[in-house]
């Protein structure tokens, strides 16, 4: 059998969030590990932590117990600019919206995210390409958001975190339609590994 090394370590993770004078306990001793190139689901009923469980594993909040590795890297130690830092270089999300901007193109979506690592113009429209053409949508390159059907979107906003770095990426999808958005090879370019937060309602298959 072989040994698949944990790219997401989770420790005894528990969070309290204070409204009014009351404490609210939204993960309680939570401890799980995702192994490399493994994809897991996060499922539950409104209100039962999902998000909160997703923000953490994406540093997006500070536990108030526990700890969380990504790799050798103890995120829930670090300081907000080095998460800040450490989000930028190794993490992406999939939001149901997308998170498109309108008024750039496929392929300016898709390198947007370069610029901000200072890479140069040419290698950015080169490397978005590249992620393009492995979701089929090279010939969609230069056409905007708005012309493009959902699906193509999602593969568009997919391949953007495929260009950016070698990571794991955070996907909400709501509702039963939100699984569905992506084809089954295109979720797959996806870096290290995946974690993907789904509302659970009655009737949901």
């Amino acid at each position: 059998m072989r040994f698949v090394a944990s790219i997401i370590k989770v420790q005894n993770l528990r969070k309290v969030y204070r409204v009014g004078k009351e404490k609210v306990v939204a993960l309680d001793d939570i401890c799980l590990e995702i192994g490399e190139g493994e994809m897991c689901c996060i499922v539950g009923a409104s209100g039962s932590g999902k998000s909160t469980l997703l923000n953490q594993l994406a540093g997006l909040e500070k536990p108030t117990k526990g700890r969380v590795l990504i790799g050798k890297h103890d995120i829930s130690a670090m300081t907000e600019d080095e998460l800040a830092d450490f989000r930028q270089q190794h993490l992406g999300f999939i939001f149901q919206s997308y998170n498109l901007l309108p008024s750039m193109t496929a392929a300016e979506n898709v390198a947007l995210p370069l610029m901000f690592k200072g890479m140069g113009k040419k290698q950015r429209e080169k490397l978005a390409r590249k992620e393009l053409k492995k979701m089929g949508l090279l010939s969609r390159a230069n056409h905007k958001p708005t012309d493009v059907r959902r699906a193509a979107a999602a593969c568009g906003h997919c391949a953007r975190f495929c260009c950016k770095a070698k990571g794991y990426l955070c996907r909400r999808a709501d509702g039963q339609s939100g699984l569905h958005d992506l084809a089954p090879g295109a979720l797959f370019h996806a870096g290290d590994g995946q974690v993907l937060r789904h509302h659970f309602r009655d009737g949901d298959a």
